[in-house]
């Protein structure tokens, strides 16, 4: 059997990846983007993230709503910030997607980790709010490290809202990226090199791909990209 011909057998898979939508504040950036996606060869799409503005989960349904005029396959999402806890239930019965919580997702040959991921230093709100907020972003890391080592013989895309500390972060103020990112999630993505990491987070990355070790880091926040990111695995 020629080389060429085993490489046809390989199976590629195309996501289409955007976060930091806020809806409604840039739901019309959204809506602009998506019309410029080539959809006909998207096999899942994912939402990296605050999707809504605020907790208000009414603003879920216009962006699912609109994605669905042209991508009728899975949808994955993680939360951000902006979905916060206390709607998060809510959020989950309006917003009829597949969400990821700490947990996975096999398609095809292809494992999704998802989670909100975790930061360095918790911002102020966070401290005064959720008073286990470190041991809570420690329990989401070993939880995250676990699913990528317990699929390791897998492709692996592991879905984040906070971006692991890396280049994807320049144009922030590197002054606050420990309230952005994660050093430590950027430590397991170094040991256990997943295929591609996806995040949003960063309004004010320049540079909205990067490599950790062999592993590819991008960007999707809409704000930064103004346009949805599509990554090949």
């Amino acid at each position: 059997m020629s080389f060429f011909k085993t490489l046809s057998w390989v199976k590629r898979m195309k996501i289409a990846a955007v976060g930091d939508v806020h809806s409604p504040k840039y739901l019309p950036m959204l809506i602009k983007a998506l019309k410029e996606v080539e959809w006909s060869s998207i096999d899942v799409m994912v939402l990296t993230g605050d999707i809504i503005n605020k907790g208000k989960v009414e603003f879920c349904a216009p962006v699912i709503n609109n994605i669905r005029k042209f991508f009728k396959g899975t949808i994955l999402g993680v939360l951000g910030n902006e979905e916060y806890d206390s709607v998060k239930r809510q959020l989950y019965r309006m917003c009829k997607i597949t969400w990821l919580e700490d947990s996975s997702q096999m398609i095809d040959e292809v494992v999704f980790i998802g989670s909100r991921g975790s930061l360095d230093e918790p911002t102020s709100w966070q401290r005064r709010n959720v008073p286990n907020i470190r041991e809570l972003y420690l329990a989401r890391l070993k939880k995250i490290q676990n699913m990528l080592a317990e699929n390791k013989d897998k492709k692996r895309v592991l879905i984040v809202h906070y971006p692991p500390r890396g280049e994807t972060l320049k144009g922030e103020n590197k002054a606050i990226w420990p309230m952005l990112s994660s050093s430590l999630l950027t430590k397991i993505i170094e040991e256990e090199q997943p295929e591609v990491v996806i995040h949003s987070h960063t309004h004010n990355s320049v540079k909205n791909y990067a490599l950790i070790g062999k592993t590819k880091v991008f960007n999707t926040a809409l704000p930064a990209t103004n346009r949805i990111i599509v990554v090949d695995v």
